[in-house]
């Protein structure tokens, strides 16, 4: 006869939810829509408060401490899920796998950007859970177990969105040089990323912001910086990160040929610009037509070796900042990928101002044709 003890049913569930909302956390899908007000949710909205109700149950059956030792043990399997997605992205395919190699990379580093974001946000979230169940406990006694629950479930899925939300974005600079970019798109007409820099961050919770529009505004423009994505294969993961509140919608830059799903095209300016790759050119010259004159180009990399192959890049800012972190296949990358200047076709600069604000350099050139 099947038999199994509630502890370690209760434990079972608890590391199913753990693993499920790390690897599949990053799909989001529409829960409300209601004119222009959109709101999105990963699909992990599903476990998450099976995970503190659990961490409740335990501390009210089992007793504090037990809870606690189940909370480490989850830390644990969220730490080897992301020491295992960067080793199987890592570790070179097969060539009967070769063809899904680059799909099962773009899945799994997702999974590991989520694992490395969350471990923060995990711990302090569900030991939070505990301590706000306990202390309820300690005021109520052993009544009222629905109100312990359902506050301390509420605070620590509050502190467990708000901290993964921030965690997510993984600056290179300091805030120092976040100024500086913002300083940058305030001057701007129109901001251009490539699909990968878009998923990382969602740049449009900088661009809403009313500070940034004020900022703007100092400088003279609109406030409302036009914002552009340029991808050969737009998938439905841009819809969580293009899904804007204001009512000038981005642009989606992609070739004739390219799939663009219905609810993605509802939520974008779609500009279809070349047979079966985007025609820079072609884009250029739209741009140019529709008066951006000021754009800022911040990658990736691909995008931004796309730009100097056309000789569109007239200035360059970088910020030299002191910071190591290492590199794995696909995850670390130079300022331009896919292209390969000969000699007689290798970019030079012109230094025009350099500033050292900390331990960080700010340096201004003009690309010289």
């Amino acid at each position: 006869m099947f038999k199994i003890q509630k502890f370690d049913f209760l434990v079972s569930t608890y590391i199913f939810c753990i693993a499920v909302s790390e690897l599949m956390g990053g799909k989001t899908f529409q829960i409300l829509n209601i004119g222009i007000f959109h709101l999105n949710a990963s699909v992990a909205i599903f476990v998450i408060p099976i995970l503190f109700t659990i961490n409740d149950t335990i501390t009210e059956v089992y007793g504090k401490a037990r809870a606690q030792s189940v909370i480490r043990s989850g830390l644990v399997v969220i730490f080897f899920l992301l020491l295992f997605s960067l080793l199987a992205t890592v570790l070179p395919p097969s060539k009967q796998f070769a063809p899904a190699e680059k799909a099962y990379d773009a899945v799994f580093s997702v999974s590991a950007r989520i694992a490395l974001a969350s471990l923060l946000s995990f711990t302090i979230s569900e030991f939070a859970d505990v301590f706000i169940f306990m202390k309820i406990r300690q005021k109520l006694g052993t009544q009222s177990l629905w109100f312990r629950t359902n506050v301390s479930n509420i605070v620590s899925q509050f502190l467990d969105t708000s901290l993964f939300s921030s965690e997510s974005y993984w600056p290179i600079g300091s805030p120092i040089d976040y100024e500086v970019l913002v300083e940058l798109r305030a001057c701007a007409d129109l901001l251009i990323h490539g699909k990968n820099t878009a998923l990382w961050y969602r740049a449009l919770n900088s661009l809403e912001k009313e500070s940034f529009k004020n900022a703007r505004k100092l400088q003279g423009k609109a406030p409302d910086l036009p914002y552009l994505v340029i991808s050969n294969t737009p998938d439905e993961r841009l819809i969580r990160y293009l899904d804007s509140k204001d009512k000038q919608k981005p642009f989606l830059v992609t070739s004739e040929n390219a799939y663009v799903s219905d609810e993605l095209a509802q939520i974008v300016q779609l500009i279809r610009c070349g047979e079966n790759k985007v025609d820079l050119q072609g884009l250029v010259s739209l741009l140019q037509e529709r008066g951006f004159k000021n754009v800022l180009v911040e990658g990736g990399p691909t995008v931004l070796g796309a730009f100097f192959a056309h000789d569109f890049i007239d200035e360059i800012f970088l910020t030299i900042a002191p910071k190591i972190f290492g590199n794995s296949r696909n995850a670390a990358l130079t300022m331009v990928e896919g292209y390969l200047f000969p000699p007689d076709k290798i970019k030079k600069c012109e230094l025009l101002s350099v500033k050292q604000v900390g331990n960080e350099l700010f340096l201004h050139y003009k690309v010289l044709r």
